[in-house]
């Protein structure tokens, strides 16, 4: 048997069959039976080192070097326990174990039940490390105890564990079991490393399901991790995912699954989220589904159903406790609640989206008491089951957002709160009720079909229509009404005249109005309304007409059943010329046409000098086939250059067109105490500016495709404004290639725009105005920010795919989730970073540029790439206990590399911090070589996250009470590479090791040409090296080894640790003339430059004690010298060693001498410099020559040439010397050196 790696896991494979053979160990002793072959089949008894096949009781190993098939049942009723680190086949049945456990640590071992096969487990099935099992068709493993994926060693739940990841997977096959659990230890992961079981169709009995985490430090891409259903049957008994963090689970179409307990979504630690996701197929969930989350804000579950349906007993959001972290849930399926309904226990924050095509029908009564969004789209309740059952719903939670509720089933749906969604409302069937809180006065249209039913009986106060809001279908009203000033009621719809019945009284006290769309010859085409009760008539009300035939036609509009109170005076009829008549016997009020009133066409505006008014019927302002005519109700409408010499537009009344179109270069402006209404929109061509200081009330779509759209006022979705009132959806406002600018003061709304491909452009003209945009921004193109005021994007689904421009003013965000995938430009402008969040969109800088950080009680982080040549100043920053971080785990791999520009703190306290993730993958921030770093004048630190790195500053400044430190997180030294950029700069902070218990060592490399000075007295204990340019130590370095590989060391401070000059390095104390003081050992190998000055000064080392080596250059920049001056440049108590080389000069006639033992450069009369003489004789040459110098010589070939191979002539050492000459050698040369 091969060596286990390690004698724990070794251990770990003898002690799992002690553990779970108890009951046949009572009948027969245990022995082991280890696998000798590689290849062959379990029968085959010369494959086992014991002779034979193993029999009962038997703990079986099998190797690494293991390729066993099981082909044939086995003699014995079953063996002991199963530890494969090989492949092992079961290819027939009969395969009874106690336990089978696959812990090789490499993740090699496989286990296969192919079709025919059956593993029989009386105990446990343990797999850890990556090792892998796979059930294929027609195959059945069974496992008496559980299945763990991800297990300890031992193949169970206790103790620590080598690797708690591994993967199962279902072909086809059955698979039974009463526990199911991943990770049941709940151990770290590293990155890559997931419990898996993938179930691709079968039978999985899997009862208890407990995923515990199943992540490393993130979440991973789904499909990587966790429980993935994309097909054939499962049933559990109960199930919790996630436990403390990153639970993960998936049921895909072509699945059904059944869960006869409870669903538990879990999440207990913050950041540390769960997910289940429902793509299609059948989910039934028998008990509840409870969401909890954890004690973090913004941390939280997801329970997303986007596809197939799903059957829940009820689903609660949070546990009753205090934690505030987020339960997301998403309906855009088939779900069916049953009597346990949707309740909100807790703390914990509520975001349930129900979007477009989702449904929630009812298996029983249920009541629901979470708030939740119609995020756009058609959302319906059906109050009945899948049979078509009739149910009752009653919703206590408010319902908001733009999409539209639609209300099917026979049964009612009971609205209990005052609900804010803005979109329509359809009763298609069965009752909506409102209870005697429950309003949904935001809803743009209530349309009641013919078998629907709306019962606003049961308001407190009775119910009153809101303002500007339809009333409308064919359906049935039960309970009093009455309109608020601006409420509509319009029987049938524009596209299907009907009757809308009341059933009780109906209340006009001024500014109603009601719309009736008439046909030609009177009948049952044309729209009625029909009231029960009374009707009850005051103020100034409209009745607006669309059609109505020629003169003398009568059409019954309203049929009373009970009295008539008011006067028809108070009605005023828009859109045809009318008499209105009330026939009390028959309860019917009449209008007939009294002259011939054209029907909608298509008109342009030409405007009157003296009049300029859009109005109804009255002024000829416009053109109808180039000929004068007034407007009509329904008309197309159109500005062109055709009146722009009357661009003033002034409007009266209310108008309602069916579409209005601006393309026009000259600008247009609409006033009045009127505004737009109708179904229609508007769309804006061309280069002119349309601005509307109207109120509008228009519900169709804003199409900005060119030019300049100008409003001073805003409003969310529903509510009237320049920008009509229709839902806050993106395809209500599209901006493409134009621009939306807002001139009135700070505001917000909720509605949303699609951004064109050639791209939208939002600005804000007050410089004081802050313009908040709280909908979704979506589409293809850029979004462009400019004015001096700021724009404020709130939308957290934002996803328009051009980037942000920000041109001028300020841009204030608060999650990645404000801007679109693009990034964000910032060109001399103002980004404001409105809350203690992470953005992670990848930013550019150009100019002068602003990063705001609002004064925010937490930490902040722009964590995508950094690019540009921009000076960006960091403000408002709150105070030291603040973190600011740049790049890391943001879009564009959060790298700065390209960033050439200069981020300044300015007078931020606080951290700087580079890098928000781990310090591998595809692009940490360490930091950019072109980029300059100013701490700021305040007390700002820069640190980086991760020990270990080596982070490049192009440039570093700072004012004294700065700080350069280590790293924020992981262990190791960081190192610094300082002055890429080739700038001078000074930091007069201090370098300090991370200031942090455990903290580790912060190390200084200098490099690029340029001069860095430090004035700060620094105590950091890494190295410092200097590999070019000028390190400037006018402060000081605390223990710091400084070693000067190239470059220059200067400056007048003081340094703690050693100091090397090597031979590539230089050494030139003080600034011109000055003094550096080591206080340990300088060692000198390269050149040491110093100044002297008669008189003055000269340049001076301190040192506890010199090495001396290398060269020393003297230059005089004062008086000439004389022989006899004399300096001192070193001032050290334990000199050794010296200069090898004195350079410079001291003047004609004069050289430098050099005393080591008194560190004391004197001025000397030069020696003459020798003379050669030499001359030949025959064969010989004889060399003479001046002055206490030897002779020396070396003998290379032609092809060499003169080398380094010097040696000293024998007797060449006095003058004179004979040298025989030897023909055969190429090329002798000869020198003179001194001794």
């Amino acid at each position: 048997m091969p060596a286990f790696p390690s004698p724990w896991v070794r251990a770990a494979a003898r002690l799992l069959p002690l553990l779970l053979l108890v009951s046949a160990a009572q009948r027969l002793s245990a022995q082991d039976a280890n696998w000798t072959g590689t290849t062959g089949e379990w029968n085959d008894p010369t494959k086992w080192d014991v002779g034979v096949v193993p029999g009962e009781t038997t703990n079986v190993f099998l190797p690494a070097t293991a390729i066993v098939s099981y082909n044939q049942p086995m003699a014995a009723p079953s063996i002991g326990g199963v530890t494969n680190w090989g492949t092992l086949a079961i290819n027939t049945n009969g395969f009874n174990a106690a336990a089978v456990v696959l812990n090789l640590t490499t993740g090699a071992g496989r286990l296969t039940v192919n079709d025919g096969g059956v593993l029989a487990i009386t105990g446990a099935l343990g797999m850890c490390s990556n090792n892998a099992a796979t059930v294929q068709p027609g195959g059945t493993l069974s496992a008496s105890t559980a299945i763990h994926i991800g297990s300890n060693p031992f193949g169970t739940t206790g103790g620590s564990t080598v690797g708690a990841f591994a993967k199962m997977t279902n072909n086809g096959g059955t698979i039974t079991t009463p526990s199911t659990t991943f990770n049941p230890n709940n151990q770290s992961l590293g990155t890559g490393n997931h419990p898996l079981f993938v179930i691709n169709g079968g039978i999985n009995n899997l009862g208890y399901v407990d995923i515990h985490r199943v992540g490393g430090t993130s979440q991973s891409a789904l499909g990587t991790e966790g429980l993935m259903i994309y097909g054939g049957i499962v049933n559990l008994t109960q199930l919790r995912l996630g436990n403390n963090s990153f639970g993960s689970m998936l049921i895909s179409p072509g699945s059904f699954v059944t869960n006869t307990g409870n669903g538990l979504i879990r999440n207990a630690t913050a950041g540390r989220p769960s997910r289940l996701l429902q793509t299609g197929g059948f989910y039934v969930t028998l008990g509840t589904q409870q969401m909890t989350v954890s004690t973090g804000t913004g941390s939280g579950t997801t329970y997303a159903i986007t596809g197939g349906t799903n059957l829940m007993g009820g689903l609660q959001f949070g546990d009753g406790s205090a934690n505030p972290g987020t339960a997301n849930f998403t309906n855009a399926a088939h779900v069916y609640l049953g009597a346990g309904g949707i309740a909100n226990s807790g703390a914990a924050v509520v975001n349930a989206r129900l979007n477009d095509g989702g449904l929630f029908g009812a298996t029983a009564d249920w009541t629901g008491s979470s708030p939740m969004v119609l995020n756009g789209g058609v959302f319906t309740f059906q109050t009945a089951d899948l049979n078509g059952t009739a149910r009752n719903i009653t919703l206590s939670g408010v319902l908001s957002g733009p999409g539209t509720l639609r209300k099917t089933g026979l049964g009612t749906l009971t609205i209990e709160s005052a609900n804010t969604y803005s979109g329509q409302t359809w009763i298609e069937q069965g009752t909506l009720a409102l209870g005697p809180s429950g309003s949904i006065g935001t809803s743009l249209a209530i349309l009641v079909g013919t078998n629907g039913l709306l019962d606003v009986s049961g308001v407190s106060g009775g119910f009153t229509h809101a303002a500007t809001r339809i009333l409308g279908g064919w359906g049935t009203v039960n309970g009093n009404v009455t309109l608020a000033s601006g409420a509509i009621v319009d029987p049938g719809t524009n596209a299907a005249p009907g009757t809308l019945t009341l059933n009780n009284n109906l209340t006009l006290t001024g500014t109603g109005v009601l719309r009736f769309d008439l046909p030609t010859t009177p009948g049952p085409g044309n729209d009625k309304l029909v009231i029960g009760g009374n009707l009850n008539v005051s103020g100034a009300n409209s009745i607006e007409v669309t059609g109505g035939g020629s003169p003398g036609t009568t059409h019954a509009l309203i049929q009373y059943g009970g009295a008539f109170s008011g006067s028809l005076a108070s009605f005023t009829v828009i859109g045809v010329s009318g008499t209105l008549s009330n026939d009390v016997a028959g309860k019917t009020i009449y209008l007939t046409v009294t002259s011939a009133i054209r029907g909608p066409t298509n008109v342009v505006w030409i405007g009157n000098p003296v009049v300029n008014e859009w109005d109804v019927a009255n002024r000829t302002n416009w053109l109808n086939a180039g000929v004068l005519d007034f407007f009509v109700t329904g008309d197309q409408v159109r500005f062109d250059a055709t009146g722009a010499a009357n661009p003033n537009v002034l409007l009266p009344v209310a108008v309602n067109p069916s579409t209005v179109t601006v393309d026009a270069a000259a600008n247009y402006t609409l006033t009045g105490p009127g505004g737009i209404t109708g179904l229609g929109g508007l769309t804006k061509t061309n280069t002119g500016t349309f601005t509307l200081n109207v109120n509008n009330s228009f519900t169709g779509p804003v199409n900005l495709l060119g030019g300049t759209l100008a409003v001073p006022t805003v409003a969310d979705g529903g509510v009237d404004s320049p920008l009509g009132a229709s839902a806050p959806a993106p395809g209500n406002l599209t901006i493409n290639n134009a621009t939306l600018r807002y001139t009135g003061s700070t505001a917000s709304s909720d509605r949303g725009a699609t951004l064109g491909a050639g791209g939208a452009t939002l600005e804000v003209t007050a410089p004081a105005s802050t313009l908040t945009l709280g909908g979704t921004l979506t589409g293809p193109g850029l979004l462009k920010k400019t004015g001096p005021g700021t724009l404020s994007l709130a939308g957290t689904a934002n996803d328009y795919a051009g980037g942000t421009l920000v041109q001028n003013g300020t841009l204030r965000i608060t999650a990645t989730a404000n801007v679109g995938p693009g990034g964000i430009t910032n060109i001399g402008s103002r980004l404001l970073v409105g809350g203690a969040v992470t953005i992670g969109s990848v930013l550019h800088f150009t100019s002068n540029a602003v990063v705001d950080l609002n004064n925010v009680g937490g930490n902040t982080a722009l964590n995508g790439a950094w690019s540009g040549d921009g000076y960006v100043l960091i403000t408002n920053q709150q105070n030291n206990t603040r973190v600011f971080t740049i790049g890391g785990n943001g879009s564009g791999g959060g790298t700065m590399w390209n960033f050439t520009g200069t981020v300044d703190m300015g007078e931020c306290p606080g951290t700087l911090r580079f890098n928000d993730g781990g310090s591998t993958g595809s692009g940490p921030n360490f930091g950019s070589s072109n980029a300059v770093f100013n701490l700021g004048t305040s007390t700002a630190t820069l640190i980086v996250r991760n020990g270990g790195t080596v982070n490049h500053l192009g440039a570093l400044l700072g004012g004294p009470s700065t700080r350069l430190s280590g790293r924020g997180s992981s262990a190791g030294t960081v190192t610094y590479h300082v002055g890429g950029k080739n700038t001078d700069a000074t930091f007069a902070g201090i370098i300090q090791d991370t200031d942090t218990p455990g903290g580790q060592l912060t190390a200084i490399v200098k490099v690029g040409t340029g001069k860095w000075t430090l004035t700060g007295n620094s105590t950091h204990t890494g190295s410092t090296v200097i590999e070019a340019g000028t390190l400037a130590v006018n402060g000081t370095l605390g223990n710091s080894t400084v070693t000067v590989n190239g470059g220059l060391l200067a400056g007048t401070g003081s340094l703690d640790g050693q100091v090397f000059v090597q031979s590539g390095g230089t050494l030139s104390p003080g600034t011109s003339l000055g003094t550096l003081t080591i206080t340990n050992t300088l060692h000198l190998a390269g050149n040491v430059l110093a100044e002297v000055s008669k008189g003055v000064g000269n340049d001076v080392v301190v040192a506890n004690a010199v090495n001396y080596g290398g060269t020393l250059t003297l230059t005089n920049i004062g008086a000439p010298l004389v022989a006899g001056d004399a300096f001192t440049l070193f001032n050290t108590a334990s000199p050794s060693g010296d200069f090898a080389t004195l350079a410079g000069s001291p003047g004609p006639g004069l050289a430098w001498s050099f005393d080591p033992l008194t560190g004391v450069a004197t001025v000397v009369t030069a020696s003459a410099p020798p003379t050669l003489n030499v001359t030949r004789a025959g064969n010989n040459l004889d060399f003479s020559w001046t002055g206490s110098f030897k002779l020396q010589s070396q003998t290379n070939s032609r092809a060499t040439g003169l080398g380094t191979n010097w040696f000293d002539y024998p007797g060449g050492g006095t003058s004179p010397v004979t040298v025989p000459m030897n023909l055969t050698n190429q090329a002798v040369f000869f020198r003179l050196s001194s001794p």
